[in-house]
């Protein structure tokens, strides 16, 4: 008969075989190395992918906007927002919370008036909440107003070279409707850029002031959008 002994080395024999292999150092240092080389593979992938689907829902809402503005001027009248009389008149690019703003208006299911142009509004034209969130930046303004025309209140629109000629196109008189948003990288400029105005532009200098999407550095990026004019 086998004595305590043996039978006690006999069962720690058999619990060591069942036991799984225990990983070494080594062994879990090249999953760590396996695992950081799939998150750097991907990550980059990721973001571009993300970039990517930002700057094509910009270039969705810039399109629904100029529908936008084309119904409105189709039933008033006029690119320019209303005053409370239902006139046109000229005003600096605002945001879609100032009341009486072009973007306010764009917004409005039921016309604040009943006056003038009012009797012609049939909004919504934009829906307010997108103005509130766009694709690209932070802030977002719209202005309207008349090319060469200007004052202390309201400055005259943005001058745009829309065919890379390196002078304005829209000689005075013309009503110009633009969009206005701050803290755009220039990557995401240069990307929006490449979709609305190709081939306008030969360095990046030339493409930062040219066409129908303007930038500079300032605000962190402030980013000009022509919209439509007459």
């Amino acid at each position: 008969m086998a004595s305590v002994e043996e039978v006690d080395e006999a069962e720690e024999t058999i619990a060591l075989e069942k036991s799984p292999p225990v990983a070494s150092v080594w062994d879990l240092l090249a999953v760590l190395a396996c695992t950081a080389g799939m998150v750097a593979w991907v990550a980059p992938r990721l973001l571009q992918k993300v970039s990517d689907s930002r700057i094509a829902a910009m270039v969705d809402f810039v399109s629904d906007l100029r529908t936008g503005l084309k119904r409105y001027s189709a039933d008033v009248g006029t690119l320019l927002p209303l005053d409370p009389a239902g006139q046109p008149i000229a005003e600096p690019a605002l945001g879609p919370d100032s009341p009486w703003s072009l973007g306010w208006i764009l917004s409005r299911s039921i016309p604040p008036s009943s006056q003038g142009g009012w009797e012609r509004f049939q909004g919504p034209y934009f829906l307010g909440t997108r103005l509130d969130a766009p694709p690209l930046g932070t802030s977002l303004k719209l202005g309207g107003g008349t090319v060469g025309l200007g004052n202390r209140l309201v400055p005259a629109p943005p001058s745009f070279d829309l065919t890379g000629t390196g002078t304005p196109s829209l000689a005075d008189g013309h009503v110009l409707t633009w969009l206005v948003v701050t803290d755009v990288a220039r990557k995401d400029f240069e990307a929006l850029d490449a979709r609305l105005d190709d081939g306008i532009g030969s360095t990046p200098e030339q493409r930062q002031k040219q066409g129908e999407v303007i930038w500079s550095p300032d605000n962190g990026g402030t980013m000009l959008i022509h919209l439509l004019h007459r």
